[in-house]
């Protein structure tokens, strides 16, 4: 899990350093804020870790279409992440990555296939890599 560890680093040093205030500017994608993208990114995470079983045994689990789309899930899990302090952001954004790292740690190493790493890497580090990119992009024209 190598690209576990180096995106999700990739992606801490991307909103390395910036002020509070900072993390709460929207326009980062389209109107979310940095901090936005961190409840995002922990949705995810919470997503990667329900569906985990799903993944590990290749089946298809439920999709997004009964909640309106993608698109409509993300933005109701952003809406209701803006409800909380900064603080319980940060706090959940590191407490369920360490869940979904000591739950991936007890992954045998033949379950770890193409389409699992597909699958899972599309929820966690091709995810980190995308936002990390966007907030990196976003800094430079601060």
């Amino acid at each position: 899990m190598a690209k576990l560890n180096r995106d999700w680093q990739e992606f801490l040093d991307s909103i390395e350093g910036l002020p509070d205030s900072a993390l709460s500017e929207a326009g980062v994608v389209g109107t979310w804020s940095v901090r936005d993208i961190m409840g995002h990114v922990t949705t995810w995470e919470e997503e990667a870790l329900n569906r985990l079983p799903i993944v590990l045994a290749h089946e298809t689990g439920p999709g997004y279409s009964s909640l309106g789309g993608i698109d409509a899930f993300n933005a109701q899990k952003v809406t209701e992440k803006r409800g909380q302090a900064l603080d319980q952001v940060r706090r959940d954004l590191t407490a369920t990555h360490q869940v979904l790292l000591s739950r991936v740690i007890d992954i045998p190493d033949n379950a770890v296939d193409a389409e699992f790493e597909r699958r899972f890497g599309e929820d966690t580090w091709d995810h980190y890599r995308e936002h990390a990119e966007q907030i990196r992009a976003w800094r430079s024209k601060q």
